[in-house]
């Protein structure tokens, strides 16, 4: 994000970070990729329901935040929807 404007007669630029510009800091960042974490061990360890609640809590974020960084997430999120659902499915099967 660029910021341009006159400071004391001369053209000033800024080019604040994300963090200055959130006002949570890096947060929104991270959040996403501990629930991808956590689906991720929560499927090493065969927990269905733990896979799909991070799945779904993922989805939600990614829909939330979709206005601004979440569709960076979409992917993501689709990914891991299918694969609770698959391992739904995978139980049943078996």
């Amino acid at each position: 994000m660029r910021y341009s404007g006159i400071s004391n007669g001369v053209p000033a630029v800024w080019e604040p970070s994300f963090s200055e510009v959130s006002g949570c800091g890096a947060v929104p960042l991270v959040i996403p990729i501990l629930l991808a974490g956590f689906a991720a061990w929560a499927a090493w360890r065969g927990q269905r329901v733990t896979l799909g609640v991070a799945a779904l809590v993922l989805g939600v974020f990614t829909f939330i935040s979709g206005f601004s960084i979440g569709g960076a997430y979409i992917p993501a999120a689709w990914l891991l929807i299918v694969a609770a659902g698959w391992a739904a499915v995978a139980e049943r099967v078996r």
